[in-house]
């Protein structure tokens, strides 16, 4: 019922035959937002979930972080380091 959802539901409605795999869907799972830092990293899909999505469209192998290259940065929950609330 989101944004994404909205996207994903008009492209399989209007290109699926021209699509060469179904969409892939990637978003929150099905669960309260945890307020600690260590669930949290585990709930947020992070730029490595989202390539190797891609990929697997593609046909291509998953990648590590490393392999990617994609820095970790700290918590997931914190948009940057200039964020300092609301808690």
């Amino acid at each position: 019922m989101g944004f994404g959802a909205e996207v994903l539901a008009i492209v399989a409605e209007e290109l699926f035959g021209g699509l060469k795999c179904p969409p892939r869907r990637i978003a929150y799972p099905d669960a309260y937002t945890p307020s600690s830092p260590s669930m949290a990293n585990s709930y947020y899909p992070r730029v490595v979930d989202i390539v190797n999505a891609a990929r697997e469209m593609m046909g291509l192998p998953q990648k590590s972080e490393d392999e990617l290259g994609i820095p970790r940065d700290g918590p997931l929950d914190i948009p940057d380091k200039s964020f300092t609330g609301p808690f």
